[in-house]
């Protein structure tokens, strides 16, 4: 599969390597240039005597370079894809790899067998300490939930003008307080409306909203027991509870083929968060595969998701009323997406994410793929502009305040419909791939 160049710019650690490879993306300051059906190598002159020597494995991508720097992918090894992504043709042909090649690859072969030989399962703990630990738990969560409801209580009954007043330790305090009871996505929410309560224009509906929300979550937690047993896991992972990959991936496999649709990054302080969109070409099913690393280390992310492609998996999805979220094994590289099927007219979409609420009254983003709907504009007061998506004026989708890329979906576009996949937040649609003229356009 061809890799296009804004992809292979996703994957640079910074602006700053991103700008310095394609600087070294001209023919001549390359000695040598190589490659065979799996791989590419090249030796790309630097300021000493010896250059430096940069490969690439394609069914991945990994990346090797001989160079000091700390930066993974470093510029050489962006260079060298974004030089082989242009000019394929001056790429030498060659059945074997050379020696300092082959070397890099037979190593990278026996970690992975080494890897593939470990257990998948833990050993098993004792269970008696196991379930003593869950009753600790159970006791702090069960603390830190009834701390949590009297602030609520207080929060509300003071008004949320007063809130708006508070200081920062104000909402740092509570949160510490649940992390401390164990119940860091509680956390998590607490510091949400911390910051919504200074997000201007709407935020008090934005702050009642999410207080309703977080009330409903610890009812819903009182009555634990009388609910269905995916809605529980959905309750339980929200308060902070995490299923773990073996348990995950112990579940019944999904085998087909999946179109990448997005491939996004986000970072929250230190924290790199990875988000990738699938959707099965036999079916409405979408998966949303997460991974986490922290900047010290994002190398660890997948590098290998190319939006606009097909491949072959073996998913696995987190119990949930709303299943989504899955561990993908086995991904295999098909072809590039010849057609995007099953779009749907926007309020046939918004109807399922209508479905999906009534099971998980909780959801913030939901995978919307609409069929045939272009960009508008309207006129707000104070001069202001405000985006939409749609087919009609009659049926229009605010665009969410996130969405960053309206203008180079009008620019694929021409202000033509298209079909548009994006997920549906709190506030809107954040535009994220595009289908116009027989091609898929990451956004």
């Amino acid at each position: 599969m061809q890799w296009q160049r804004d992809q292979i710019i996703a994957l640079a650690p910074d602006g700053a390597a991103a700008k310095a490879a394609q600087e070294l993306t001209a023919r001549r300051k390359w000695v040598t240039l190589g490659a065979n059906t799996t791989t590419i190598w090249g030796e790309c002159q630097g300021s000493g005597a010896k250059p430096y020597q940069t490969a690439i494995d394609l069914s991945e991508p990994a990346f090797k370079c001989s160079c000091p720097s700390r930066k993974f992918p470093c510029k050489h090894g962006l260079a060298l894809f974004l030089l082989y992504s242009q000019e394929a043709a001056a790429f030498a042909q060659a059945t074997e790899a050379p020696s300092w090649v082959q070397s890099w690859l037979e190593g990278r072969a026996k970690r992975q067998a080494a890897k593939a030989e470990q257990p998948t399962k833990p050993a098993p703990a004792n269970e008696t300490a196991q379930a003593k630990r869950g009753a600790e738990r159970n006791e702090k969560v069960a603390a830190g939930i009834a701390e949590l409801t009297i602030w609520l209580k207080d929060l509300v009954r003071t008004g949320f003008a007063e809130a708006q007043s508070q200081p920062y330790s104000f909402w740092q305090t509570m949160v510490a307080r649940l992390i401390d009871a164990q119940a860091p996505g509680l956390a998590t929410q607490v510091q949400t409306m911390g910051r919504l309560v200074s997000s201007g224009e709407g935020w008090a509906e934005r702050v009642t909203e999410a207080v309703g929300k977080l009330f409903l979550l610890l009812e819903a937690h009182q009555r634990l027991d009388g609910l269905p047993p995916p809605l529980q896991q959905d309750v339980r992972t929200l308060i902070g509870w995490h299923q773990l990959r073996e348990d995950v991936m112990s579940g019944e496999p999904v085998h087909g083929r999946w179109q990448v649709l997005s491939v996004n990054l986000e970072k929250e302080e230190a924290i790199f968060n990875q988000r990738i969109w699938l959707r099965q070409t036999t079916s409405d099913r979408y998966a949303l595969i997460l991974n986490f690393a922290h900047e010290s280390n994002r190398q660890s992310l997948d590098a290998f998701w190319r939006v606009g492609a097909e491949v072959e998996a073996t998913l696995y999805y987190y119990a949930s009323s709303t299943p989504l979220r899955a561990v993908a094994t086995a991904v295999k590289s098909v072809a590039p997406i010849e057609q995007l099927t099953g779009a749907l007219p926007l309020v046939s979409a918004l109807e399922h994410y209508r479905q999906g609420l009534a099971h998980n009254p909780w959801l913030t983003r939901y995978p919307l793929l609409l069929a045939d709907v272009a960009a508008h504009t309207l006129e707000q007061p104070k001069g202001k502009v405000a985006w939409f998506l749609g087919s009609e004026p009659a049926a229009l989708l605010p665009l969410s305040r996130r969405a960053k890329n309206q203008w180079l979906l009008l620019s694929i576009t021409g202000g033509a419909p298209a079909h548009c996949f994006g997920e549906w937040l709190e506030d809107g649609f954040l535009p994220l791939g595009l289908w116009s003229a027989e091609r898929y356009w990451p956004l």
